[in-house]
């Protein structure tokens, strides 16, 4: 193949990223953790390494902001709640979910997951937003501490 054509297909998958995130309606809402998925899923869509999406609300369950906050690599990410507390004063945000994904397909909670996950709930409590869940997103499931289960994605 061509150096140009090697170059579309390595911009297919933020191509796609954008793509569906363009389709989704300004004030979209979460209902429940499979609406929470389906909005956060797509900013997983081919990446190699450990991200964490945040995604903040309004009092209403509208979608305020949902992005990657930070990058780590294949098996680790750091977590800078400055950041999430910088994002969430700034939109004013009534509710937040946190994700991330594992890139090795297995979304079972590590011992760091779940100490982490408590840490954003402490601060979410002090700035009086409700910490609705962490997901973990894996290939074809993902885990919610909200729930404390894995689910499988609906598509397959």
């Amino acid at each position: 193949i061509t150096q140009n054509v090697a170059i579309l297909l390595k911009l297919i998958p933020q191509l796609s990223r954008h793509y569906i995130n363009t389709q989704t309606s300004d004030k979209e809402r979460i209902y429940d953790t499979n609406s929470a998925m389906s909005i956060i899923s797509p900013q997983f869509i081919g990446r190699k390494n450990e991200m964490v999406v945040l995604v903040l609300m309004d009092s209403k369950n509208r979608v305020l902001y949902c992005g990657v906050v930070t990058e780590g690599n294949v098996n680790t990410v750091p977590l800078y709640i400055r950041k999430i507390i910088t994002l969430a004063a700034t939109y004013n945000a009534a509710e937040a979910i946190i994700a991330h994904n594992h890139p090795s397909g297995n979304p079972a909670p590590s011992v760091e997951d779940e100490l982490i996950t408590q840490k954003i709930k402490e601060m979410a409590d002090c700035l009086e937003i409700e910490f609705i869940d962490h997901l973990i997103v894996g290939k074809h499931c993902f885990y919610s501490f909200a729930s404390k289960k894995i689910y499988q994605n609906k598509e397959d």
